[in-house]
Order: structure tokens, then sequence, then C-alpha cells
């Protein structure tokens, strides 16, 4: 005898402005004998799509003629997802009859898609698969209407963690290569803000048609993640504004310590007023400790000399490489020509050019100048009431 288990949610899946003020549901499960008796309370009807755990049909329930989306879970034991039907396919289906949509419909898009990350992050839900074939669009869009109304599915890859912490990390590598973070593809621990890296995808390509990074290859898509910076090329971008470009740049973050949290994203001026200026992001804490340990090494370089050559840094020598090089992956993109370069080619914001400014003031502070004689001579003095040379001894 086969055991047959359906769940019917009879309310909506994780959807638009809901992690606020979210309910709790109670989803009844039924325990069928076999496929038969579910066949007795739906007819089934056209296959909707087909994944590796299962397949989705649309369904009408016999008796209050109402249609719904019913998942076939291929386990030993068959589930069945009663869930709800969206008319209006999935939002790769959308791009394709638009090829682009506008930043009004995006920023409805993501700030519906953030509200539902906010709930799944705070339930230490990490989705790993976030793509625009995941997200359901719950009825057909006219051209004037930018409401999208969108529903997040598919959770086969999701995991669940307990906190924050180091023992919570997860290692599979898993999801969809176009839309994989960067963490997610070296086999490093990583966290929730791997989904944030997939939104940031996901908003890049609803704005212009394409995804910024492309390979059929993961060793080769993530040679091109680490070395390519986000190309805002004309025409398309050009009607696009600063500030949602600023976002994306805040989303597609190669380190995880600077990338937007979901939190931060759902509560961004872009997202809650519209605004379509720059704004400078809270840093996190990773930021604030990097720049607490700057100024830290600032005052101590400008109280003590160095005596030999050896341990003098100078600007062209390893810490300053270093310390760029770290920068990059927070805000300063590498430098390059600009006077070769379009003004829409990339995004530069007044908080890029301020965090340029005090990484120069950072670095100038960290490399020691060599000081005339006699003031070497002095700190040589003042060191050794702290580290007394050994005596010599008289034979």
């Amino acid at each position: 005898m086969t055991h047959v288990g359906v769940s019917q949610a009879n309310m909506n899946p994780v959807s638009a402005r809901s992690s606020k003020d979210a309910v709790e549901i109670d989803v009844p499960v039924i325990r069928l004998k076999s496929d038969a008796e579910l066949k007795e309370i739906y007819e089934f009807g056209k296959e909707l799509g087909r994944g590796s755990f299962g397949v989705v049909y649309e369904a009408t329930n016999i008796e209050t003629q109402t249609t719904w989306a019913i998942k076939e879970v291929c386990r030993p034991k068959n589930i069945y997802l009663v869930t709800e039907l969206c008319k209006g396919g999935d939002l790769k289906q959308l791009l394709k009859q638009r090829q682009f949509l506008t930043e009004d419909e995006t920023r409805n898009v993501i700030s519906s898609l953030s509200d539902a990350v906010v709930y799944l992050h705070r339930k230490g839900i990490v989705h790993r698969d976030l793509k625009l074939e995941n997200i359901l669009v719950k009825k057909g869009v006219d051209q004037d209407d930018c409401q999208i109304n969108i529903k997040v599915t598919d959770f086969g890859l999701s995991a669940q963690t307990t906190g924050l912490g180091i023992d919570n990390r997860l290692m599979d590598a898993c999801g969809t290569l176009l839309y994989m973070a960067p963490e997610v593809m070296n086999g490093h621990c990583y966290s929730q803000l791997c989904d944030m890296w997939s939104i940031g995808v996901v908003m890049y390509t609803l704005l212009c048609g394409e995804p910024p990074f492309v390979s059929k290859s993961k060793s080769r898509l993530y040679e091109i993640i680490m070395r390519k910076e986000i190309l805002f090329a004309p025409p398309i971008w050009t009607t696009v504004s600063d500030a949602a470009k600023n976002v994306l740049t805040c989303l597609l973050k190669v380190d995880p310590a600077y990338r937007m949290s979901a939190t931060q994203l759902l509560e961004n001026p872009w997202i809650t007023q519209g605004d379509t200026d720059v704004y400078v992001v809270p840093p996190n804490v990773m930021e604030m400790m990097r720049q607490q340990l700057e100024q830290e090494k600032g005052t101590k370089s400008l109280e003590v000399s160095l005596d030999s050559e050896e341990d003098i840094m100078h600007p062209s020598s390893g810490p300053q490489e270093v310390l760029t090089k770290r920068t990059s992956n927070c805000s300063i993109p590498p430098e390059r020509d600009r006077s070769s370069q379009t003004p829409h080619q990339s995004i530069t914001t007044s908080r890029t050019s301020q965090a340029t400014d005090s990484s120069a003031l950072s670095t100038q502070r960290d490399t020691p100048t060599k000081r005339p004689h006699q003031h070497t001579h002095q700190s040589r003095c003042t060191l050794s009431h702290t580290h007394k040379p050994a005596q010599p001894q008289t034979h």
C-alpha cells in the first residue's frame, strides 16, 4: 500500500510586503492511502513545469472548482504540495516578452523579493537558488502596469541554519551557475549573503535584459567575476538612475563581508522612496573594524620611527598594494584611464570618491617616511627606556 502525503497551502507563498506583518499559518497535511484518492479530490490538468525534484501540474478542486498548482515531489513516499496557482508565468518568461523592465517595474520586483528574503533570513532559511525562473508572477501584467505581484518558489536547494556563527556556515556548492555567488563557486563556507548576490544578478538582468557575468564554465565564470567590473554601458543604462546602479554595486560585492544585506536593501531609499539620488549605505561591522584598524595603524606610525632602511614602506611597496586590493572589494573600483571612459560605463558616486580619498589618506599615514638623522637618534633614546639593550660583558 502506498501512502501519499498531501500538503495544502491555502495561502500566499512567500511574497510581497509580508515580512513585517507575517502571520504564521499551520498548513494542513492530509495522509492518503494512494494516488487514486488524490485524484478523487483534484482533477489534474496540464503540466506547468518540471525540475530535479518533481513535476508541477495545474489542478482543479472537483468540489469547489478552484484552480491550484500541485507539485508532485519525487521521493520514496510520494508527496504532493497544493499551492496557489500563479497564472502570469515566471520572470524569465516576462522578460522574454519585454526584453527588459523599466526602473519602476524593477524596483517593485526587487522590493517584493527583498521583503520575502528578509522573512526567510530571519527564520534562518537560505534559498540558495534565487533566479528568474524561481520567481513567479501571480497574474498577467499589462504594459502600463508597473505593479508586478511576485511569489518566491522552489525551495528544493534551500537550507536552514540556527544562527550566523561560524558553526552555521554552509559548504555545499549548489544553485544555478549564472546566479551563484563567488564564495559558493570556490568551495568556501558561506552564509545567507549568497542570496543577496543572486538578487543583484536578478536586478541587473531585469534592467538591461542580460546577466552581468556570463560563462558556461564555473571556473571561467569565477575568473570573470574576480577580474571584471560591473559595466553600465550605454545606451540602455543611460535611462537608469545612479541610485539603482549604486544598489547593484552594493549587492554584487565579491567579498560577502561588504555585501548589502536583505534588511539594508529593503530599507534603501531607492526602494522605500523611489529616490534616484545616491545615498551612502551604512557601514557594516567588518567595514567599521577595518576603519578602526587603519586609524590605529596611522596613530602608531606617527608615534614611532623605524631605524632600518628595510622597514620603511614606500608608496609602491607591498602593504599599499594590499590595502588597495582589499578596498577594491569594498567600494573602490580599480584605477582606470577615465579620459576614454563614457559617463555610464561604471557608476561614479560621491561615496566612491570619498572612499578613494580616505583610502589614500590611510595609505599615506600607514607609510612612514625616513626622518633626519637627529630625529632618528632621538627616537632611539625614547625607545631605550622601554627596551633596554643588554649590557656588554667585561672579560
